[in-house]
């Protein structure tokens, strides 16, 4: 009896054990499913991850030779499992074989409208100055051509070649390019995140763009990290660079060094597969802004980690997208110092004659009538909703472009955060109540031509109003007007020398600008 009884006290407890077990299993596999679910809808990326078994290779550290792409990227397949046999084909100027540094830095860079090319050198001639003769040999840099037009990626690159040439010689340097037959057809992508097809198209392109310039730079150095063609570099950088990463003891996928976008993003060179498998696959689906945040956050790095100050400052204004300004600027940057930024110098126009109004509270000393006047401004204290600023012309007026910037010029603070122009017509009594809006301030700028915006004919009043109401004082620095009676003559035929692009017509156009010296053409420093 004794012996049934310590049989069925141990069946039992055997039981109880097993029951626990299973619960436990059952627990952790719930858990590990709620997990998965919170990684696959990060909110921040707002990414559909269908195919889990890529991210359980990204957390193993697998180099996922065989990830299968999206069907348009059949092409860039070939090239993502045996990328190092085209090499050849993919440098254009510089040492293709050199021994392995400690940083990569890699530049994707794309024709812009109005001249806007001219950033890439002076970002060259940044990185060359403050980089230390001691460390050269320890950094390259990576120029990627990525323009659909191949005519404008050899032209450019043989100009950057020829105007660097020792330092691609030395191997400081290199060109690249990407098979042409890699991209997919970005015409016909699902269209997602609200954006329009243009856009949809512009990011799907830059994921590509990316994930190409991170493969072939893998394994160049110990470290890569990304910047934008239209940048400033800090003083000793990668000595700034070095010692943040010798001080860090904790886990990290990513380390920013620029408050800014994709600018001044470092990763371990060994991460680079991993990173630009993901751009690719979900390469129409999500910007590679909101992609990277996923992909950190995954790996196991839950914050971002910044450095105290950054060591790059962004200082262009015309986008890669058409019609889009990105006049941002970075608050943090090492040495911002006492110099106004190429971002904040406009183009000079014309300021004809008129009357000024607001229903803002003036600061003393700080009148409107100060936007006419070299280096004073107007300013006002704590602009409130649909609160104005106003200039009345003389005489009604035609605008080939309109220019205006507000903040102060060296760290834009007091900026106009939320604000729209308006133009009027009525022409009675001086009085602007017959307002259109024609466009808004990004980031407290505003310019016309950069932003794609055709301005209405006959003006008598120029609207600028606050839309919401802000925290900071506001500062409007300058308002420069462009007319030209000729400009509306000429317009049509300029226009369509350019759209038919004829070699035959070029010199022509060319001799034509130079004869009118139209400011819609100029270029924006």
């Amino acid at each position: 009896m004794r012996k049934t009884r310590k049989v069925c006290c141990k069946l039992l407890l055997c039981t109880v054990c097993l029951i626990c077990i299973f619960h436990i299993l059952l627990t952790v596999d719930v858990n590990m499913t709620k997990r998965n679910d919170e990684i696959l809808h990060y909110p921040q990326a707002g990414m559909l991850m269908n195919n889990i078994s890529l991210f359980r290779n990204i957390l193993a550290g697998k180099e996922m030779k065989n990830l299968s792409l999206p069907s348009p990227l059949t092409e860039f397949q070939k090239f993502y499992n045996n990328h190092n046999a085209v090499d050849k084909k993919v440098v254009m100027y510089g040492q293709s074989k050199r021994d392995q540094g400690y940083l990569t830095i890699g530049i994707p860079t794309v024709k812009r409208r109005l001249n806007g090319d001219h950033y890439m050198y002076t970002t060259l001639n940044s990185l060359i100055s403050n980089t230390d003769q001691g460390r050269i040999q320890d950094v390259i840099i990576v120029i990627f051509m990525a323009d659909p037009d191949e005519s404008w990626n050899n032209e450019s690159a043989k100009k950057i070649y020829e105007e660097f040439k020792p330092h691609f010689d030395s191997g400081f340097m290199q060109i690249i390019k990407a098979p042409e037959n890699i991209y997919p057809d970005f015409s016909n992508l699902q269209k997602t995140k609200q954006d329009s097809a243009e856009r949809v198209q512009w990011r799907s392109k830059q994921n590509v763009d990316f994930a190409f310039l991170m493969l072939y730079c893998q394994n160049l150095s110990t470290y890569y990290i990304q910047l934008e063609d239209d940048v400033l570099v800090a003083s000793n950088f990668v000595k700034d660079i070095e010692s943040f990463v010798l001080n860090r003891t904790d886990h990290w996928i990513c380390l920013e060094f620029s408050t800014l976008g994709f600018i001044g993003k470092m990763f371990h060179s060994s991460d680079l597969r991993v990173i630009s498998s993901v751009l690719l696959t979900y390469f129409s689906e999500t910007p590679c802004d909101l992609l990277l945040g996923g992909i950190i956050k995954f790996l196991g790095q839950n914050t971002p980690i910044h450095s105290s100050v950054s060591l790059f400052q962004h200082i262009g204004k015309i986008s890669s997208l058409r019609n889009k300004m990105m006049p941002s600027i970075d608050r943090f940057f090492k040495d911002k110092g006492s110099n106004i930024l190429p971002i904040m110098k406009l183009p000079k126009g014309g300021h004809p004659d008129a009357k000024f109004e607001t229903n803002m509270k003036i600061i003393p000393d700080y009148p409107p009538e100060n936007v006419y006047k070299n280096n004073l401004f107007f300013w006002a204290s704590y602009p409130r909703s649909k609160q104005y600023f106003r200039l009345i012309f003389t005489k009604n007026i035609n605008m080939s472009r309109l220019v205006i910037s507000t903040g102060e010029n060296i760290n834009k603070t007091d900026f106009l955060e939320n604000g729209v122009i308006k133009v009027g017509f009525n022409n009675k009594q001086n009085i602007c109540n017959d307002l259109k809006e024609i466009g808004r301030f990004v980031e407290g700028e505003f310019d016309s031509l950069i932003q794609g915006i055709v301005i209405p004919e006959n003006i008598k009043c120029l609207h600028i109003e606050a839309k919401k109401g802000q925290k900071r004082w506001l500062i409007i620095r300058e308002i420069e007007i462009f007319q030209n009676k000729k400009y509306k003559k000429y317009f049509f035929r300029i226009m369509l020398m350019y759209n038919k692009r004829l070699r035959k017509n070029l010199s022509e156009t060319s001799t034509l600008l130079n004869k009118l010296k139209l400011p819609i053409f100029h270029a924006v420093s």
